[in-house]
């Protein structure tokens, strides 16, 4: 968490997923963000649900499986004369 002692959270040998955001050699220092991995593989997963979709970011080709259902239902209603 931000501001604790990440050596006592972290302490050495253990594992963790994390991107480095920034490197100080002169330090010999790597700055490491496990939030930013995160996000990126939220950014991955909305863009691959995308691409299976037929869609393209910033369009709604469609009503969505529920508005879909819906609207094909009052068709069906419309159509029977109900």
């Amino acid at each position: 968490p931000a501001g604790s002692d990440h050596r006592r959270t972290f302490p050495a040998g253990t594992e963790i997923k994390a991107i480095v955001t920034e490197t100080d050699p002169e330090k010999a220092r790597v700055r490491l963000s496990r939030k930013a991995l995160m996000e990126k593989e939220v950014q991955e997963e909305y863009r691959e649900y995308i691409s299976s979709s037929g869609q393209q970011e910033g369009q709604s080709g469609g009503l969505g499986s529920l508005g879909e259902i819906l609207k094909s239902k009052l068709e069906e209603k419309n159509r029977s004369g109900a």
